[in-house]
């Protein structure tokens, strides 16, 4: 069982977290850009199912990260 966090190094660990998670949704956010900059130049052939999935996972992290990190942030 891992040992508890002394409470300064936890919030400092969960602001960590928040920002991870926040600037993985903003790298998700430019990437959906340049999607839909390559869908309206190449169309449907010029987008892989594989991008989509991979979208998915990151956005899967992103959202893991922030709740740790809040969790983190605001528990006594």
């Amino acid at each position: 069982m891992p040992r508890k966090l002394h409470p300064v190094s936890q919030k400092i660990v969960g602001w960590l977290f928040l920002t991870a998670g926040v600037l993985l949704l903003l790298g998700l956010l430019l990437r959906l850009v340049v999607l839909c900059y390559r869908f309206r130049a190449t169309g449907l052939p010029g987008i892989s199912g594989r991008e989509g999935a991979l979208g998915l996972a990151m956005l899967a992290a992103a959202l893991i990260m922030l709740r740790v990190g809040w969790r983190m942030r605001t528990s006594n």
